[in-house]
């Protein structure tokens, strides 16, 4: 029997094979960590946008309306991110109109409490007036030219109280919508020339008119209360024998005088309740600071414009324009 024995020796393969394992030991935990590092990568970068969108909502949450978030492209977090900003923008559009509708509701507020003040302290002088002279005529024996004073200034009193009430009811009445018809214009001017002829001859004033405009849609009554109310301020500022010129042509209707003007300075307030250029001469005038108030109320209903051209110790123009598709001439 015979035994053969090889030897051989294997240190080398060993050692090649402890090799490998430890390459493939570091290869492994090297694949690993940049795995895992792009790993984080990748939910670093999906969260990003998860991150703007709260920060986004915590600023809405504090009052920032502004703030809108910048996603770019066709994933679920941009829909959702223009999805927010449009959210933010309904807010926004929201809130403004909330605090429009605020300071309208203030300011309103405030002219209505003006109108109100302005309102009280008109009422009171001649209110006042006509209870002296009653009180005088009740508890006194007075002069038959005493008694023919009070009473005569307890009328005029009387009917400048009844003139104030009904341009305060034509302006309360203004607030809502007017009905407009086709109106002929030359017999608007007729009207005017007629309800103010009596006023105009105190003065020895005469009213010329001159039209070529064939029919306007108004309010007849309305429309000759606001050229009526013209032709008395151009009245009150003219001197005795003046003449005034009331024109309608293209799309203006004019109320021109010549008389004494108004300020530059006042010519933006002349429209608002109670407001006199010159408070005494206005009420000598028997004026109530409520005509170019009333005239602009009526003039806005019809949907013109009230402009006024003025110069002091020239004159003033005041014109009532209107749109042009409303205009039918001769």
């Amino acid at each position: 029997e015979y035994s053969i024995c090889l030897v051989r020796d294997i240190s080398e393969l060993t050692a090649s094979i402890t090799a490998l394992a430890v390459k493939c030991a570091v290869t492994s935990a090297a694949i690993i960590v940049g795995a895992a590092l792009l790993m984080w990568l990748i939910v670093f970068r999906s969260l990003k946008p998860v991150g703007k969108l709260k920060a986004g909502a915590s600023q809405l949450a504090q009052g920032n309306y502004e703030n809108r978030i910048e996603l770019s492209g066709k994933d679920e977090l941009a829909e959702l991110a223009s999805d927010f900003n449009s959210m933010a923008d309904a807010i926004q559009a929201n809130i403004a109109e909330l605090n429009d509708k605020s300071e309208q509701l203030h300011e309103r507020s405030e002219r209505q409490q003006t109108f109100i003040n302005d309102l009280s302290h008109e009422m009171k002088t001649p209110v006042t007036s006509i209870l002296l002279n009653a009180e005088m005529l009740l508890n006194r024996k007075v002069a038959p030219d005493v008694l023919a004073n009070a009473l005569q200034h307890i009328y005029d009193q009387g009917k400048w109280l009844e003139r104030l009430s009904q341009k305060l009811m034509t302006l309360v009445m203004l607030q809502g919508e007017i009905e407009l018809r086709e109106e002929s214009v030359a017999e608007l001017f007729e009207a005017v020339k007629g309800t103010t002829e009596g006023v105009l001859q105190e003065k020895n004033m005469e009213l010329l008119t001159e039209c070529s405009i064939d029919t306007l849609p108004i309010d007849f009554d309305l429309m000759r209360s606001a050229l009526a109310n013209l032709v008395e301020n151009a009245k009150r500022a003219s001197s005795e024998g003046q003449t005034i010129t009331l024109t309608a042509h293209d799309n203006v209707i004019e109320v021109i005088d010549h008389g004494k003007g108004i300020p530059k300075g006042e010519i933006a307030r002349i429209t608002e309740p109670f407001y006199m250029v010159d408070r005494s001469r206005s009420k000598l005038n028997g004026g109530s600071g409520l005509g170019l108030a009333l005239v602009q109320r009526i003039v806005e209903a019809h949907g013109a414009k009230l402009a006024i051209e003025s110069a002091e110790n020239v004159g003033t123009t005041m014109r009532i324009v209107f749109p042009d598709e409303m205009i039918t001439k001769h």
